[in-house]
């Protein structure tokens, strides 16, 4: 619990702009620890995964990333071009825009096997802007999603806030 709440730290004072004081509250989830961490001045990335799991070895992932100077662009805008890069690493892939909770510009990417890994791949994304950049949070499993977990997924990172 205290690691999670140092890696959010980490992220709210890295992702506070000096033109607003925001930062990014993710919510924590029962049974997932920080798996990766890193900042390289405003770029932050957040990789959280289920107990006992890595992030080379995992089932599921909630990824939190920060892009410098990306918050000018719309966030529909953003996430189209993730999707787009996402679907481009595997082909056959479907890109499906989706509300995230009560949030709207969020995508769903079903890649049904992934040619890094071998493995069916579905990703749900939401991009949020903090200040002059662009936070892309994701949740991705290394399975087809079904309809609870989709759900699941979809009300997480609609409830992904700015503070």
């Amino acid at each position: 619990m205290m690691q999670f709440q140092r890696a959010l730290l980490l992220l709210a004072a890295v992702a506070a702009s000096p033109a607003a004081a925001l930062d990014i509250a993710l919510p924590q989830v029962k049974g997932f620890q920080i798996g990766h961490q890193q900042r390289s001045g405003r770029a932050v990335l957040v990789e959280l995964v289920p107990v006992g799991q890595t992030v080379q070895k995992f089932d599921k992932m909630i990824t939190l990333m920060t892009t410098p100077g990306a918050g000018t662009m719309p966030s529909a805008n953003f996430v189209a071009l993730f999707a787009k890069r996402y679907v481009a690493t595997c082909p056959g892939s479907i890109a499906t825009p989706v509300p995230m909770g009560k949030a709207a510009g969020g995508i769903r990417i079903d890649c049904s096997r992934h040619p890094k890994t071998g493995k069916a791949e579905t990703v749900f994304a939401r991009a949020l802007p903090v200040g002059p950049d662009m936070a892309l949070v994701q949740y991705m499993t290394a399975y087809m999603t079904m309809p609870a977990e989709a759900q699941f997924a979809r009300n997480y990172l609609g409830s992904v806030a700015l503070r």
